[in-house]
């Protein structure tokens, strides 16, 4: 009797189905929750548009380490940093100057000013 003759190497008893079903469960399941997770971060971020009643605009040229903290994405390290750098001639010099990234500058772009006091925003309807 021959290695090709037993019947236990020729039986198929689907068990590689089953694993291949279980794969493609998982890897659904995975997937499904990664949508979940990526459309509650989207839905949890403010919009850049949607200002608070009572933000304030920022001088960042004038402005204290605690009016500047008070921009969202700003803390004490940034506050610092914007303080060391100055003056702006523009809110694109924090780039320019690479005080903040591109999308930070862009984020906070409402809330900050290069002239004149701080002031409150009126919120948008």
């Amino acid at each position: 009797m021959g290695i090709a003759d037993r019947d236990y190497m020729r039986r198929d008893d689907g068990s590689r189905w089953q694993l291949s079903t279980t794969a493609v469960v998982l890897c659904v399941i995975g997937a499904l929750l990664l949508l979940f997770a990526a459309s509650r971060c989207e839905r949890d971020r403010p919009e850049r548009e949607t200002l608070a009643k009572g933000s304030l605009r920022v001088n960042v040229n004038a402005a204290s380490e605690k009016e500047l903290e008070s921009i969202p994405g700003i803390g004490p390290a940034r506050a610092q940093s914007i303080i060391e750098h100055r003056p702006y001639e523009s809110v694109d010099d924090l780039l320019k100057r690479k005080v903040l990234g591109k999308k930070l500058v862009e984020d906070i772009r409402p809330f900050v000013k290069t002239e004149g006091a701080n002031e409150k925003i009126k919120a948008r309807k």
